[in-house]
């Protein structure tokens, strides 16, 4: 297995879906609620899901500690904690 390390911004010039100034991390936040949202049956979702989600897990200290919107939560919170790994 290899390691990277990462730098991502935290100055809030970007854009959410949201209208909301965030940062990388938020804008990262977002692109990973929305592949687990569309529970994309292609390969390359999942792993960028999954790429994405060893970032998040990172910053919040855990995989269920990442938020969702709570319009997400019902179908987050049903899906298996192996599929998000």
């Amino acid at each position: 297995m290899k390691e990277y390390t990462i730098r991502l911004s935290e100055e809030k010039d970007l854009t959410s879906s949201t209208a909301e100034d965030v940062n990388q991390i938020g804008m990262t936040l977002q692109i990973w609620q929305d592949l687990v949202k569309i529970k994309s049956p292609h390969e390359e979702d999942q792993l960028v899901r999954l790429v994405l989600g060893q970032i998040l897990d990172q910053e919040f200290g855990g995989m269920d500690k990442i938020p969702m919107p709570d319009y997400y939560k019902s179908e987050y919170y049903n899906q298996s904690k192996e599929d998000e790994h």
